[in-house]
């Protein structure tokens, strides 16, 4: 026999993710039983349906804190939501976490948040160490299931080919076609070994474990759409997760569709990444709002904390205003000016929120535009005099979100521009384009008066 399973990982880690059905290859009931939870729920519970926008059904496991572990290919599903015990929950997408080996290297298991928690009563508890061959564990997915009857099939072990009719030399195979049929379901089987595992799409490596498919009742194999399915393992009372499904490995040439005995389910080795597990369940999430986004300079914004703390409290928020300016506090909000520049520009705003078992950070665009000049009106008539009333008026055109002042000057060799014309007061432009009049009722007994039209943000700070 030919045994390729490393040679077929990278091909099958792309075939689990083919759109359609979903259960488990379970020896012998044509997909018809083990559609309900096994005595002791063994994980069955935590296990439900990832939904893609390409129509896959993918598998995943509910950890807590609203973390759910899958295999980190199911990204390229683009998953939407999560289905778990009857009822969905949106995917936080940008959440997305994949787990890394010390050498930095890529494994194929992931985390994604939940826009809101299942109401399971306590939380999975994740295998501290690898289990020992032999061990027994309950395998839970959305994957293929198999027909009734066990298939038969002649290989020529020489060139690896397989016929379904018998030849002299012929070694027999046999097990089950898929029959594509749909239902979450479990299945057992014993950890065979441990492994580190490559595979090619996505380019990964993975700690494992694996079990291989024999003749045995209710014994289950991995298939398509079993990818982010749950191996759980019995520790005294309490059933663990012991890894999450995400290849399989098959003979040189098997037929597609198939589950022959002798073949392979790979997991990966939850005990190896528990770590970071943990960490990324329980670390802050982060996330603010920011009032306005943009708006004239110098433009005042409020940005508010929103932000979940992952359980742990969070110690410091970073805040990087993204036009030079930044701080460090505890508080939930603060306000930040963006100052006038000789043109339009933008900043990206990022918050870096972070507490004892890790950080997280997110941004916000913000926009700041370059206070418009006025348009005067009507040529030399946009300024008027009366000397009876001892005023003066400029109208020019304002700009919605920009507020104006006149200040003037008796000689231009004074310093200083006066402010004190209608005490100072700024006179607001706040819907749309709109012709406007600032007046001066205090030239009376003057010879000359220079004046100057100021314009900032109707948002900028007193």
């Amino acid at each position: 026999m030919k045994f390729v399973a490393r040679l077929m990982i990278g091909l099958l880690g792309v075939l689990l993710r083919l759109p359609s059905a979903r259960a488990l290859v379970i020896v012998g009931d044509g997909g018809l039983t083990n559609t309900n939870a096994p005595a002791g729920d063994q994980g069955w519970s935590y296990v439900g349906t990832i939904h893609g926008t390409n129509g896959a059904n993918t598998t995943g496991v509910y950890l807590d804190n609203n973390w759910v572990i899958t295999a980190s290919h199911v990204y390229g599903d683009t998953p939407t939501n999560f289905m778990l015990n009857g009822s969905s929950y949106d995917i936080q997408l940008n959440t997305w976490t994949q787990m890394t080996n010390a050498d930095s290297t890529k494994a194929d298991l992931a985390m994604v948040r939940l826009s809101s928690a299942p109401p399971l009563a306590t939380n999975l508890t994740l295998c501290a160490t690898s289990p020992t061959n032999g061990t027994a564990v309950t395998m839970i997915g959305n994957g293929y299931g198999c027909n009734i009857q066990t298939n038969i099939w002649y290989v020529d072990t020489n060139s690896w080919s397989w016929f379904t009719t018998n030849f002299s030399g012929a070694v027999n195979f046999s097990g089950y076609a898929w029959n594509y049929t749909a239902a979450k379901r479990w299945g057992t089987n014993t950890v065979a070994g441990t492994d580190l595992v490559s595979t090619i799409s996505p380019l990964c490596t993975s700690y494992s474990l694996y079990t291989t498919f024999d003749n045995a009742v209710n014994e289950a194999q991995g298939a398509l759409y079993d990818s982010g399915g749950g191996v759980f393992s019995q520790n005294g009372d309490t059933w663990e997760l012991a890894g999450i499904m995400f290849t399989i490995g098959t003979y040189s040439n098997q037929w597609g569709g198939t589950a022959v005995f002798g073949n392979a389910t790979y997991a990966v080795d939850v005990s190896c990444y528990r770590d970071q597990i943990i960490a990324t369940s329980w670390s802050p999430i982060a996330n603010f709002t920011a009032a306005p986004t943009n708006g004239f300079a110098p433009l005042q914004v409020t940005f508010t904390d929103k932000s979940s703390d992952g359980g742990t409290n969070i110690t410091n928020r970073h805040w990087d205003f993204g036009d030079g300016g930044n701080t460090n506090i505890t508080s939930t909000n603060l306000t930040y000016t963006y100052a006038v520049s000789n043109s339009s520009y933008t900043a990206m705003a990022t918050l870096t929120v972070s507490n004892a078992l890790g950080s997280s950070s997110t941004n916000q665009l913000i926009s700041v535009w370059q206070v418009p000049p006025p348009t005067f009106l009507g040529g030399s008539s946009a300024f008027s005099v009366n000397p009876d009333a001892g005023s003066a008026t400029i109208s020019f055109m304002g700009t919605n979100g920009v507020k104006y002042r006149i200040v003037y000057k008796d000689d231009l060799l004074e310093s200083t521009w006066k402010t004190d014309l209608n005490s100072g007061a700024w006179m607001p432009v706040s819907v749309g384009n709109e012709a406007t009049n600032l007046t001066d009722i205090t030239i009376l007994g003057t010879t000359q008066r220079f004046y100057r039209i100021e314009a900032e943000s109707v948002d900028a700070p007193p």
